[in-house]
């Protein structure tokens, strides 16, 4: 059977926490480089943290300090009742560090980037800073916290799980087979 790859919404503030400066991770510079230019930018442009923003619907800083959602418990439940062949936490990194971690050699996660709404921040983020669409998937989880594989016949079953619980999960796309030295991560629909 196909593997499915469902994920549990989840908007994490900015990835300005340390977790997603990637501490222990080679390009954790790249990131931190990222969050600074983002942060000068929008001092350049006079925004200040106390500053509403009507796309926000809420103040810079109310919406950067929203609290990030935690998921042990709809995770251990999922764990205990279905056969999750992989789980991946979206932290600093983005997509294309944190997913081919679950992958074995010769498969690819192909992800439908319109299968769920970017939160607003991300866009905000990505254009007043002038960021390029892959850079923002390469570093921030643009609004994905945890990703689980299943078969495609736990997808639905598993889904419906997670929305007995109060979470919103996503069908965000399928594993396949990966070419010869093709990358293990494909969005579709990425700019």
């Amino acid at each position: 059977a196909a593997s499915m790859m469902v994920a549990i919404y989840h908007m994490l503030r900015y990835g300005m926490e340390y977790q997603d400066l990637g501490a222990d991770h080679f390009d954790r510079r790249d990131r931190a480089t990222l969050a600074g230019r983002l942060i000068r930018r929008l001092e350049e442009l006079g925004l200040q943290v106390n500053d509403h923003v009507p796309e926000l619907g809420c103040t810079l800083g109310q919406e950067l300090l929203k609290p990030t959602r935690i998921y042990v418990a709809p995770a251990l439940q999922a764990l205990a009742q279905f056969k999750i062949r992989g789980l991946v936490h979206i932290t600093g990194g983005g997509f294309f560090d944190n997913i081919p971690r679950v992958l074995q050699s010769g498969c690819k996660a192909v992800i439908d980037k319109g299968s769920w709404e970017v939160p607003k921040i991300f866009s905000f983020l990505q254009k007043k800073g002038k960021v390029a669409e892959a850079e923002m998937f390469r570093t921030f989880n643009m609004g994905i916290g945890m990703m689980l594989v299943v078969d495609s016949a736990d997808a639905e079953p598993l889904m419906e799980q997670f929305r007995a619980t109060g979470e919103t999960p996503f069908l965000l796309g399928e594993m396949q087979v990966a070419g010869e030295g093709e990358a293990q991560v494909q969005i579709n629909g990425l700019a």
